[in-house]
């Protein structure tokens, strides 16, 4: 006897949801039948029955040099070929070289022969955490080459690419490319799913996303022309004015202080050489009471970097997996940016986690690791 049943109108149907055994197509798990995912594809076969598949004319991927050969693999400037990874994959559909790596020609035409790029391809990234499928066009008169997160396509020419780039890095073509990543902590698409993404071919895409990216740039330009005034504003509004000297010649160097001022505190010449002291009286000079910080702070614990997800020998129930924070996801520009395809996931021992009692709004402070042009001392908020 069939019978139907109804979820209730209050439970959150991307969570929880009923599919027909008849609606089921390519992979049996919930994350791809989800209905959000089934009414965009229903909504995008409706306008066009092109895939991926029928654009590509030839498909590879590439592979990652062991940096402890970098003689043998890699090379140093600009002499050798362009080296693309993940990080050099734009939304914008161009390549990003401003932090490029090379390698060798040997390597180029040898270890990696099957995954050269040259001018007009597509590249497409099928791994990481992150946007999938982010992809790029290489520009006229390009030769280089791919890691293993990326994949070369070869579509006829360089307007095919550019369209197809366009789409795919549309909230679009991320979300169709999402439904057929697979893997947990790290997604991937292989060739197949990858090859499977519906595609609507509409050459206007390109000038459309053209437009909106040059509005993208001009107010980011705006917004970083305010971040940078925010400096001197907030330093106006507390009365500080920071010291104007030099303190690089010879004689701002040296000094010399008594015992008593020094006695109970740091015994080094860092925190009492002439550059800090002016920094200091600055701060005690402004039209507000001062407070050591010390006295704000309700609790303050060092982080733990933990152990291995894969250690065979960790007691599973005694720890936890969780996202590491490090100096590496402090945003100079912002906040935090934990997004990258370089986050780090680690067990932590439960009861550490309870001593570290991380909570939203708390302050992170980084405390080492820093350089003459990146200093410690960097702040973010969870």
């Amino acid at each position: 006897m069939k019978t139907d049943f109804h979820l209730s109108t209050t439970i959150d149907t991307n969570k929880v949801f009923l599919i027909h055994r008849s609606e089921l197509e390519g992979r049996l798990d919930p994350f791809y039948s989800k209905p959000a995912f089934m009414e965009l594809e229903a909504k995008v076969k409706q306008r066009s029955n092109k895939k991926l598949r029928d654009f590509i004319k030839r498909m590879a991927g590439g592979a990652t040099p062991t940096i402890t050969e970098r003689d043998k693999y890699y090379a140093e400037g600009t002499d050798g070929i362009p080296f693309i990874r993940v990080q050099n994959l734009t939304t914008s559909s161009n390549l990003n070289l401003a932090d490029i790596k090379f390698i060798n020609l040997e390597t180029h035409n040898g270890m990696l022969r099957r995954s050269q790029v040259t001018s007009g391809d597509l590249l497409v990234k099928i791994t990481g955490v992150g946007r999938m499928a982010t992809s790029s066009v290489t520009p006229d008169n390009f030769t280089g080459n791919i890691n293993q997160h990326i994949v070369v396509v070869k579509t006829g020419d360089k307007h095919t690419s550019e369209v197809l780039a366009a789409y795919l890095n549309s909230d679009i073509g991320e979300r169709l490319a999402s439904r057929r990543s697979t893997g947990g902590t790290r997604p991937a698409l292989d060739y197949p799913a990858l090859r499977s993404i519906p595609v609507i071919y509409n050459p206007k895409i390109v000038q459309i996303a053209n437009i909106a990216y040059k509005l993208k740039a001009q107010k980011e330009a705006e917004a970083q022309k305010l971040l940078d005034s925010i400096d001197d504003y907030l330093l106006s509004e507390l009365g500080i004015r920071l010291p104007e000297d030099d303190f690089s010649s010879l004689e701002a160097r040296m000094f010399y202080r008594k015992s008593r001022q020094i006695q109970g505190r740091r015994f080094d010449p860092k925190r009492y050489d002439a550059k800090s002291q002016a920094l200091v009286d600055a701060v005690n000079s402004a039209r507000y009471s001062v407070t050591p910080l010390k006295a704000l702070i309700m609790h303050c614990v060092a982080g733990d970097w933990g152990y291995d997800e894969n250690d065979i020998y960790i007691d599973s129930n005694k720890f936890e997996r969780c996202l590491v924070i490090r100096g590496t996801e402090f945003y100079n520009r912002y906040n935090l940016r934990i997004e990258n395809s370089r986050t780090k996931h680690r067990l932590i021992y439960k009861q550490r986690l309870k001593q570290l009692d991380i909570q939203p709004n708390d302050i992170l402070i980084e405390k080492s690791g820093g350089s003459d042009y990146q200093p410690d001392g960097r702040v973010a908020l969870i």
